[in-house]
């Protein structure tokens, strides 16, 4: 335990003056909260560190109505003197803990989510290794018998643990109304009301896989709770441990207490558009392995199977890394969805969790190589058309592998430290996922420097395709008027087939990049400038489908590059054969072999009925 210098040294043994109006002026104001079980009592906790509790009058209408919309928040010391003078004879304001003579017989009591001690019906709402940890030494050091005189002691002189102590019946977790995703088994959001304990909301996460103990606990804190004024619920921490020991369906997710420490919800599509992504993520699975198997044969390789080999790998890679996380959140983590109003979001509860979404991170550097590949490619065609004789002896197989090196290693560098700063975030707190809020702030820039770089990197293989698909097709077309002989109806024919298939491939590759590109614009305007609440709908919205319009390109990308190569086309029907041409082989051996002994067997036959 630690001696704070900032704690109030004053002597707490004697009750001072039970009068709102006597409290030092230079309070300014404290936090303010229902109790629950004490008939129209609520509890004030000022920042000199007092503690005071309201009794009100039932015939006190008007200070019970003015006083409501104050429930969770700050309220200045001269505003609650305004709103007790409405009814000044119907309320006693008494201060807590304040009778030097009542024992208490205190007992830990090692709850999961809200470890407290009963008796003194008290509970803390920092790490558990601090205020928890030391009152817990400090009753054992009195043989569990404690008095005011003992309690005040440890909190104001021994120690500042005043800032960060809550009584279990007070209602101080906001609960948002549940919704219909909730209702069906997943998760409901709450949060320690912020205070001098810490300086932001707390997040409190109710989950449960099962939709009818759900249901029960929503109409349990419907009945429970305080409703505000403002549609929100306000819950105390004794209702939530009465619940969960009646009911052990109910999984209450409170481990992040650390000052600026928050479990992070990550945007997840709906279940059918996640499902879709897998199948289509399945399909380009499956091409893209047969694919390879062909192209890694060594009669089949070439410069520009190699760089398609290495864009099947990236775009295979790519696609699963954009669905694995998502069916796994649906799977495994469902009761920790929830729905914020515009999209569903995936919260990180379980260390585990972080760990799957942080492998997420790679699909954007496998994405960029699938660019960086696609880019290649269309310059490899531009040069083979622009230099035909050079790129005979030029365009190799050895500088096809060193390109793809390139691309990947860049690629690779890119994004690591991404990976390295999501390690670092992350913390596993008894299980639980708990992002570092101080050090987002200082890695923030380079995690939003390396997404900006790779959308640079994204325009500029775009025009680069742009340009040498504007090029490709010029020299197969118009270009050709220039020759000093005219082309046959097939060649003009042949060519124009080509410059269709050409723009088709740049087609698709720039509208599938379109939406990841507008994503991270938006982005960009939303964290560098003032967020606008409609850009940031607009985010989440195209976010949802970003992902799929790039799965829709890689699906398309072979099957039109084998439209565009006869080559490429004879490759595969011949792998194709070798795959399954030996077994028809067997067979056609097996009957012709049949078809020679029956006709051996017929001609002996008919020679020994001869005469």
């Amino acid at each position: 335990m630690e001696n704070n210098s900032d704690c109030p040294e004053q002597d707490q043994e004697h009750c001072p003056a039970t009068s709102i109006s006597e409290i030092d002026l230079d309070t300014v104001g404290g936090e303010i909260f229902p109790l629950l079980n004490a008939n129209h009592s609520i509890m004030v906790r000022f920042d000199d560190s007092n503690f005071y509790s309201i009794n009100i009058n039932k015939e006190c209408s008007d200070f019970q109505f003015e006083i409501e919309i104050y429930f969770g928040y700050w309220i200045d010391v001269l505003e609650l003197q305004e709103l007790i003078n409405l009814c000044e004879n119907g309320t006693v304001t008494e201060k807590l803990f304040c009778d030097p003579f009542s024992i208490y017989n205190v007992n830990y009591v090692d709850d999961p989510v809200f470890p407290y001690f009963s008796g003194v019906d008290i509970f803390f709402t920092d790490e558990l290794h601090h205020c928890t940890a030391w009152f817990r030494n400090f009753i054992t050091q009195l043989n569990y018998t404690v008095t005011n005189i003992d309690l005040n002691f440890f909190l104001y002189n021994m120690t500042s643990c005043w800032g960060m102590v809550s009584l279990l019946n007070q209602q101080n977790i906001f609960i948002l109304p549940a919704n219909e995703y909730e209702m069906e088994g997943m998760l409901v959001l709450g949060a320690m009301v912020p205070g001098f304990s810490h300086p932001d909301y707390k997040e409190v996460y109710f989950g449960t896989n099962d939709g009818s103990c759900m249901k029960r606990f929503v109409e349990y804190f419907y009945l429970k709770s305080y409703k505000t004024p403002s549609n929100e619920y306000l819950l105390s921490p004794d209702v939530i441990i009465e619940f969960k020991n009646e009911n052990s369906c109910l999984e209450v997710y409170y481990n992040c207490r650390k000052d600026w420490d928050f479990i992070l919800p990550v945007d997840i599509p709906n279940k059918s558009l996640a499902y879709l992504q897998m199948v289509i993520a399945g399909e380009v699975t499956i091409v893209n392995l047969f694919v390879l198997y062909i192209f890694f044969q060594k009669a089949n390789r070439s410069p520009t199977t190699i760089l398609l080999s290495m864009l099947a790998v990236s775009d295979t890679l790519t696609a699963l890394f954009i669905c694995i996380p998502t069916v796994i959140a649906y799977q495994l983590y469902h009761h920790h969805i929830s729905f914020n109003g515009t999209v569903l979001s995936w919260n990180l509860i379980d260390y585990n969790s972080c760990i799957i979404s942080g492998a997420t991170h790679f699909k954007y550097a496998f994405h960029l190589l699938s660019v960086l590949i696609t880019t290649l490619l269309s310059i490899q065609k531009t040069i083979a058309l622009r230099f035909p004789l050079w790129s005979i002896r030029g365009l190799t197989n050895k500088r096809s592998v060193k390109g793809s090196a390139i691309a990947l290693t860049l690629s690779i560098i890119l994004f690591l430290p991404n990976v390295v700063i999501w390690k670092i975030l992350s913390k596993d707190v008894d299980g639980s996922c708990c992002i570092d809020g101080d050090l987002i702030l200082k890695y923030y820039d380079v995690y939003r420097n390396i997404n900006l770089t790779n959308d640079i990197l994204t325009v500029i293989a775009i025009f680069i395709s742009l340009i040498c698909t504007i090029y490709i097709t010029c020299k197969l077309t118009c270009l050709r008027r220039n020759l000093p002989w005219s082309d046959n109806m097939t060649v003009r024919k042949k060519h124009l087939t080509s410059a269709i298939t050409v723009v088709v491939i740049c087609g698709i590759f720039i509208a599938s990049e379109v939406l990841h590109i507008m994503t991270g614009v938006i982005f960009w305007i939303v964290t560098y400038y003032e967020s606008n609440d409609n850009l940031v709908e607009l985010l989440e919205s195209i976010k949802q489908y970003s992902d799929l319009s790039l799965l829709i390109g890689f699906s398309f990308n072979f099957v039109v590059y084998l439209a565009m190569s006869t080559q490429l086309r004879e490759k595969l029907l011949n792998g194709a054969k070798e795959i399954i041409g030996p077994k028809r082989c067997c067979n056609s051996k097996n009957n012709d072999r049949n078809s020679v002994t029956n006709s051996t067997r017929k001609y002996t036959n008919s020679n020994s009925n001869e005469p």
